[in-house]
């Protein structure tokens, strides 16, 4: 015990050894965190409402004009925001909870949890006025597997009536491609065993089938509610439908489920226009 215990020291110690495969390592070494989250550069993302720190991302000494609502899969998209929002002079405040759909209509005796957490995300959009534009993203598909797509169109139907009530500006976010496959551990071992070992080849087809309902009700709310509707995913594919996993040898997921601090700048093109507007509208 005391052997492995010294071993599994030094390959601590070490970050993994990395002198094993150098290759393998210099292509997965950005992706394996998100340096913003792990770091705590803009304190606690996983968001305490009852009177917690709210994060604040872009220009510091700005009053923010933008909140970002939602889940991990909205934590993924806060690097391109923060670089945009430097770019253009913004700030805005991330209001983000893991596994917790941004909508209102979450039944308490259901999840009390994130019902009180997106009414009170409501509740701080309601006391800052200043606050013009609300960017909502999620795992969509993931809530319409767990409630249901009726109650899913429903719920943010509701929720975007809600914030134009205010008459605040609504940006729903598309989801990005999931991967079948641990996309670092696949990119080690291609690495040592070279040739032998390749990535899943995951594409748009796969998406589409997990993807059409949900979006097809994201595409119909930006319709009837005139609200802005922006495809990241789209960003993802190459020309032959299949997903993006690198870019410039920098891995652009960091799991299977989420994208890396990379993939987020990767994907940061499709939010320019409307960060553009939001400094000509200052």
């Amino acid at each position: 015990m005391v052997i492995f215990s010294i071993i599994g020291t030094v390959i601590h110690l070490t970050k993994g050894m990395p002198n094993r495969c150098p290759e393998g390592y210099e292509r997965m070494k950005d992706a394996a965190t998100w340096d913003w989250y792990d770091n705590c550069k803009y304190g606690q993302i996983e968001v305490n409402m009852d009177g917690g720190f709210i994060p604040q991302i872009g220009v510091k000494n700005v009053t923010p004009s933008f909140i970002l609502w939602g889940d991990s899969h909205a934590m993924s998209h806060i690097p391109a925001m923060d670089n945009l929002s430097n770019k253009y002079g913004l700030s805005g405040f991330v209001t983000t909870l893991s596994s917790t759909a941004p909508i209102v209509d979450i039944d308490q005796s259901v999840n009390t949890s994130q019902y009180k957490f997106n009414k009170s995300v409501i509740a701080f959009i309601k006391s800052h006025p200043e606050l013009k534009t609300v960017f909502i993203a999620a795992v969509w598909s993931g809530y319409t597997d767990k409630y249901g797509m009726k109650f899913m169109s429903l719920g943010l139907t509701k929720t975007i009536d809600t914030i134009q009530y205010m008459n605040r500006k609504v940006v729903l976010i598309e989801d990005f491609p999931s991967l079948s496959y641990d996309p670092i551990a696949y990119t080690w071992l291609s690495a040592i065993y070279k040739g032998l070992v390749k990535n899943p080849d995951d594409d748009y087809n796969m998406y589409y089938k997990g993807n059409k309902n949900i979006n097809e009700v994201l595409f119909q709310l930006s319709q009837t509610k005139n609200l802005t509707l922006l495809s990241p995913e789209y960003r993802m594919f190459d020309k032959t439908g299949h997903v993006i996993v690198f870019n410039n040898n920098k891995l652009l997921y960091r799991n299977c489920g989420h994208i890396s601090t990379e993939g987020s700048l990767f994907v940061s093109p499709v939010f320019d226009d409307v960060f553009k507007k939001m400094a000509n509208q200052k």
